[in-house]
């Protein structure tokens, strides 16, 4: 395996560093999946731990590191450290403990101390890796993949690709060669459930795309074997990258199970137009909990409520807030959530019933939250942001609520 003496160096260091809570060494990307390019590629691995590491574990790593940055590829070093437990059961996005990558060279030898301060958090990129591991991954030290990282939901996967693409079309101009075969690799899971490289993610491109892609893809794929620059033009490069685009977002948008509502948002799409279009697939209690409609808005019991009767009143159209709301449709929300406090109080027992909205943007479907305080709960605005709690049916409460709030 090429670069196998310096990975050999880099375990034995990791394992010297990190000493028994270091879990396993894993390699992933281009090395594993077999196509790397020296001039075009990073090595790409995972550190897993059992406890966090120190601040000076992750000093005394990155200095050791810098020193072998010399005889790596012409990328470097593209690596993050992980708790095993967020690799079985996996956790998505991925906290990470530590990252390092020669993009970040700048930052590290500038201020070494503020950079390993700052790197830390989640990353929505492990998703992707971590499904390259459970494909492709080499142990360099440690248990067998499966024994450490259990596969990761489709959804997460799907999450964590789009992430990588959704701006591509901004920055193609700028990174072409990554673009052009990652987009490809994207739309080749999306449409025939494959875990691509870049190489092969080309290949694929050259084979699915229509006829006035190819070209550029091709010139994309002859650049990472060579190692040369990608050169194109400007306006092919932008075509390509508002199509693949407009691709991915369609194959996703095509089945209910690959989404969120956080991912709907990103794309421009909102959530509660989609849920009603794909059998409330965000809602699947909304017939069940929902109080009363009509042709301006709608009232249901929350799905994962801050109390018992936490309900809310949704407006038909999108109205960004409270501002952008008629008058005559502002008057009648708060004509009839008076109302649904009253009921809700009555038939729940509630001690008072506070109205809440935090409605702000274009996507919105304007509405209030009615939540109810209880006679052993302190008055005042925590009440907004109690800890929700499991849905519990009770149709005989239910059944009084659609009575009351019938005519109103």
């Amino acid at each position: 395996m090429m670069y196998e003496n310096l990975l050999r160096r880099f375990t034995e260091m990791s394992r010297a560093v990190f000493g028994e809570n270091l879990v396993g060494v894993y390699l992933h990307g281009s090395l594993a999946m077999g196509c790397l390019n020296p001039e075009k590629s990073d090595l790409d691995l995972i550190l897993v731990v059992e406890n966090s590491p120190t601040f000076n574990e992750k000093r005394c790593f990155t200095e050791k590191l810098m020193t072998m940055r010399a005889d790596a590829p012409q990328k470097g070093f593209e690596l993050s450290i992980v708790k095993r437990e967020v690799c079985k059961p996996f956790l998505y996005p991925t906290p990470f403990e530590f990252h390092y990558s020669d993009g970040h060279i700048e930052a590290v030898l500038s201020d070494l101390s503020a950079y390993i301060e700052k790197m830390q958090g989640t990353d929505k990129d492990l998703g992707a890796h971590f499904t390259v591991i459970n494909h492709y991954g080499i142990p360099l030290y440690g248990p067998p993949v499966k024994e450490i990282f259990a596969p990761v939901p489709k959804k997460n996967y799907i999450d964590s690709i789009w992430f990588d693409v959704q701006n591509a079309v901004e920055d193609i101009s700028e990174a072409p060669l990554y673009i052009t075969l990652n987009f490809c690799r994207v739309l080749g899971f999306l449409k025939d459930g494959l875990v691509l490289s870049k190489k092969t993610g080309g290949a694929w491109g050259l084979e699915n795309l229509p006829e006035k892609y190819r070209a550029l893809v091709k010139a994309a794929e002859d650049a990472y074997a060579s190692g040369d620059e990608m050169h194109a033009d400007a306006e092919a490069l932008s075509d390509f990258a508002e199509y693949m685009t407009a691709e991915i977002k369609s194959a996703i948008l095509a089945d209910p199970e690959n989404v969120t509502g956080p991912m709907l948002t990103d794309m421009g799409v909102c959530p509660t137009c989609y849920s009603r279009a794909h059998n409330n697939c965000f809602f699947p209690n909304a017939a069940e909990t929902q109080l009363f409609e009509n042709e301006l808005f709608e009232c249901s019991l929350v799905d994962i409520p801050r109390a018992p009767g936490h309900t809310v009143i949704v407006s038909r159209e999108h109205y960004k807030d409270m501002m952008e709301l008629p008058e005559e449709l502002n008057a009648e929300i708060y004509r009839f959530a008076q109302k649904a406090m009253c009921a809700i109080r009555e038939v729940y027992g509630a001690e008072s019933v506070y109205l809440c909205t935090m409605c702000d943007g274009p996507m919105n479907h304007f509405h209030v939250q009615l939540i109810p305080r209880y006679s052993y709960e302190k008055r005042g605005s925590k009440n907004f942001v109690k800890a929700r709690q499991p849905y519990v049916a009770d149709a005989e409460k239910i059944k009084l609520l659609r009575e009351k709030l019938k005519n109103v």
